[in-house]
């Protein structure tokens, strides 16, 4: 059985609606399918995906550095390398924004 606790402050929902928002913080939840509700199958797929999404970005901006490592070798030419290392670092920055904010609850 789950624990009726928010997913985002941490109140007991327990003395609470089936649905509603937190008293807390006014997050949104619903004990029927687990939104917002900690330890919820809901929030653990939610998580993941985060987790996935950030892993796919930081990969992105390796295959980025690497493609412009080559055109820089093959032009003879530093700029390609500075172009890719520019749009990599924005990749790993949009990867680490959602890395943060979508960390599991504890």
């Amino acid at each position: 059985m789950t624990d009726d606790i928010c997913g985002k402050c941490g109140y007991d929902l327990s003395a609470s609606s089936v649905m509603g928002t937190c008293p807390e913080c006014a997050t949104f939840y619903s004990k029927q399918s687990g939104e917002n509700i900690r330890g919820s199958q809901v929030n653990r797929a939610e998580n993941w995906l985060g987790r996935a999404w950030g892993i796919a970005l930081i990969v992105a901006a390796l295959i980025t550095l690497s493609c412009g490592g080559i055109l820089a070798t093959t032009l003879g030419r530093a700029k390609p390398l500075a172009i890719m290392a520019v749009v990599a670092f924005v990749l790993i920055l949009a990867a680490a924004a959602t890395l943060v904010r979508d960390r599991p609850q504890p």
